[in-house]
């Protein structure tokens, strides 16, 4: 959960886009965010590819996350998903 709500925070987004993108409710993501359970595995891999990482970098320490998405050669899509997640 600290991962995410770092790499949120990377790319300006709110959990609701977010939760949007991965077809998940928001009690769903805001679970996960703060701990109560875990993503499940499609969850994990939708997560990863959101931010440009793998899901080994999600699970990592939050610095070694947060380099890994900085890092990424892939830029996270939400730059070409922001408004279709929006609408």
């Amino acid at each position: 959960g600290v991962n995410v709500r770092h790499l949120l925070g990377m790319h300006d987004l709110h959990q609701v886009q977010l939760a949007r993108y991965l077809d998940l409710s928001a009690q769903g993501l805001w679970n996960i965010l703060n701990g109560r359970s875990e993503p499940r595995s499609r969850t994990a891999w939708s997560l990863a590819t959101a931010f440009g990482i793998t899901v080994d970098d999600l699970f990592s320490d939050v610095g070694s996350c947060v380099r890994a998405a900085s890092q990424a050669f892939e830029p996270a899509p939400w730059r070409w998903l922001r408004r279709a997640v929006d609408a």
